[in-house]
């Protein structure tokens, strides 16, 4: 693998699920502090119509999307 490759394989992955729907600025400026504060990683949107207040559609939703992310040292399961 070549060097370049390699730096990409050990990107930080933060991903998002949000009930903020995409009408407006706030997925926008979550994403915006992220990277003021992780210069480099990978943000990974799972869904941003989630039913607010809704705890067992996020999980599911979280966990359909996190089955298909490349496994990383210290990645939470889904179960």
């Amino acid at each position: 693998m070549s060097a370049a490759g390699k730096s990409l394989a050990h990107r930080p992955i933060v991903t998002l699920t949000t009930d903020f729907g995409l009408n407006d600025h706030f997925v926008g400026t979550i994403k915006g502090v992220i990277l003021d504060i992780v210069p480099g990683v990978e943000i990974v949107d799972i869904c941003h119509s989630v039913q607010a207040f809704d705890v067992l559609d996020g999980a599911l939703t979280n966990c359909s999307g996190l089955l298909v992310l490349p496994a990383r040292d210290g990645t939470p399961g889904c179960g």
